[in-house]
């Protein structure tokens, strides 16, 4: 009887050593998980043309030069600049965590990357799903203030306002309407402010508001800040993203061009007179479209049209999470719309 023998093409051991540092960002953070297996994949897909599950030793190899070209396709694509810092940040994590371990693997070229410059975006930008995530692990994860620091950080991403403005916001400023209720503030610049949310969110917002306690969030600027340098070490942001609070109002203004396409609706949400001003603080990605553009691929623009139901759920599964919120805020409305006539 012949037998033959079978050459394996990828070490499983590198692939579990890769999941463990995966699950060990996950600790204490799902999304953290997912954003750097999302980044990491996308290298490797990229650069060696392999799913994580294929990698052999000599593909974890790397040189300088590999992550200069993963650098600069994405830069050819159109990526914000600071998403591309996260990305490099990411896969040099993953290097040194394997080199901890023992793979003879290269790390020192790192140092010699040059970061992007992001002058026109001083300040990183949090997708809607991390801005969420940053608010349960202040529920779940600070000493003071828990409730008050969950819905200070859903305030400010629903209303895009300023940090200083939502701390000087008392409960007389708001005014309940037919449709919702309208937030009276004065933000930068001494400007007048109306910006309305839903009586929905208000009312959770009524179960943090004390007697005798003018102030909805009787917290300070400095507790402010000291949180979120809290929250980014607990999600296992890195430094090269630039994350502040101020984020969080990015997060905002960005969320509204994306769910309208319009940016004199995100202008509104910000407060701006200036669009130029108004497209800084947009974070406009591809949402992986990358890969299939560096590698020449033709997309169909209505294949969505064309896969079966099963195809086109795990598609949407797979998208981040804030473009499914964007996609079941559509459908609210189309089901809202259908049930009045």
């Amino acid at each position: 009887m012949n037998t033959q023998k079978v050459v394996q093409l990828y070490d499983n051991k590198l692939y579990d050593d890769i999941m463990i540092f995966l699950n060990e960002m996950g600790v204490e953070s799902d999304h953290t998980r997912k954003a750097y297996e999302t980044d990491i994949r996308q290298f490797f897909k990229i650069i060696k043309g392999k799913e994580l599950e294929h990698l052999t030793l000599e593909d974890v190899q790397l040189r300088k030069n590999d992550v200069e070209k993963f650098k600069q396709i994405l830069l050819d694509n159109g990526l914000a600049r600071s998403t591309i810092n996260r990305k490099i940040s990411a896969i040099r994590s993953l290097l040194e965590n394997l080199k901890a371990n023992e793979w003879d693997v290269k790390t020192a070229f790192f140092k010699n990357i040059k970061w992007l410059k992001t002058q026109d975006n001083k300040y990183g930008v949090l997708d809607v799903h991390e801005v969420w995530e940053m608010a349960r692990l202040a529920r779940e994860k600070e000493r003071e203030y828990k409730e008050v620091k969950y819905y200070f950080i859903l305030f400010a991403l629903d209303t895009c306002l300023r940090k200083q403005a939502i701390l000087k916001l008392k409960w007389s400023d708001f005014e309940e309407v037919e449709d919702g209720v309208i937030v009276h503030a004065i933000d930068k610049g001494n400007k007048e402010f109306r910006q309305k949310i839903s009586k929905e969110f208000y009312n959770e917002l009524l179960s943090i508001k004390k007697d005798g306690e003018d102030r909805v969030f009787p917290i300070s600027v400095d507790s402010v800040d000291n949180m979120v340098c809290r929250l980014k070490k607990l999600m296992n942001i890195p430094e090269e993203r630039n994350i502040a609070f101020h984020s969080i109002r990015k997060a905002g203004v960005t969320f509204q061009y994306r769910i309208t396409g319009d940016l004199t609706q995100a202008m509104k949400a910000a407060g701006h007179s200036n669009p130029i001003v108004t497209m800084r603080y947009l974070d406009l990605r591809d949402y992986g479209v990358t890969g299939a553009v560096s590698f020449g691929n033709k997309i169909d623009e209505e294949l969505y049209k064309k896969v079966t139901h099963e195809e086109l759920i795990k598609a949407i599964e797979n998208c981040p999470k804030d473009l499914q919120l964007i996609l079941n805020i559509k459908l609210k409305e189309i089901i809202n719309d259908e049930n009045r006539q």
